[in-house]
């Protein structure tokens, strides 16, 4: 909006990656921020495993311009990847550093997860505890926020996290490194339906102006002062987009 004279409509809060992507495909949104790796095994239904971050952006990009006539903008240069997390003082209780190692001993957690990562078929908690041979003492679900609460409070010891969650250094969480590659990368970008950028040419150029722009470092940084310290969405976006030249910085008075 401060680059073109386009008005945007913001549908926030809509729930999954399923929920969006059914909205652009039908047409009631336009463009909504994706993971390749979602796309990859998600959208697209891949079941191979493909490490290489730049193989999996080709080809999502490749086949969402011919399936679903849909364009991926430049990756934003952060790779938000699914991994495990629990207590650093747990890990190194138990000498856990990975998933493999966590696998004989997961029969004494609890894991704690979301109802969406549950239900992914692909890349979710079943394909996963099957390649890992992860037999917890139980499993609970709850709402995306309340397992940090839940792993505090100990009703839990293992959770699943995102690599740039805002709370895992507050909590003093320790990723477990994914030693056998289950999960593939999921590098952060856009995805516009190829209709709305014949209508509007500019957004494509403009967009791709975010590539490489963002790491894991910043984003877990935004994302702090969103959940932790409370500052509104839109305050830390402008003051991330001013910080880059990408929007106009106010002047003085």
């Amino acid at each position: 909006e401060g680059n073109t004279n386009i008005q945007v409509v913001r549908k926030l809060s809509l729930g999954g990656t399923t929920v969006c992507f059914d909205g652009l495909r039908s047409g009631s949104i336009d463009l909504y921020p994706e993971y390749d790796g979602t796309a990859y095994t998600i959208h697209l239904g891949h079941t191979e495993r493909i490490r290489d971050p730049a193989m999996v952006y080709s080809a999502v990009k490749r086949e969402f311009e011919q399936r679903f006539q849909m364009t991926w903008t430049a990756p934003f240069g952060f790779n938000n990847y699914f991994a495990l997390a629990m207590p650093q003082p747990l890990a190194q209780q138990y000498g856990i550093r990975t998933v493999s190692q966590l696998a004989p001993l997961s029969n004494r957690f609890v894991f704690g997860t979301t109802n969406e990562f549950m239900g992914r078929p692909l890349d979710g908690y079943v394909p996963l505890a099957a390649t890992y041979g992860l037999q917890f003492r139980a499993v609970r679900t709850m709402m995306t926020g309340l397992r940090y609460n839940a792993i505090q409070a100990n009703d839990i010891q293992v959770m699943d996290a995102y690599a740039t969650d805002a709370k895992l250094r507050t909590f003093n969480l320790l990723l477990l490194e994914d030693d056998k590659g289950f999960f593939p990368p999921y590098n952060g970008a856009m995805i516009i339906r190829t209709d709305t950028l014949a209508n509007h040419p500019e957004l494509l150029n403009l967009i791709n102006r975010l590539g490489g722009t963002m790491n894991n470092e910043l984003v877990r940084s935004l994302n702090y002062r969103v959940e932790v310290l409370g500052q509104g969405l839109e305050e830390v976006a402008r003051d991330f987009l001013r910080s880059h030249g990408l929007v106009p910085t106010p002047g003085p008075g």
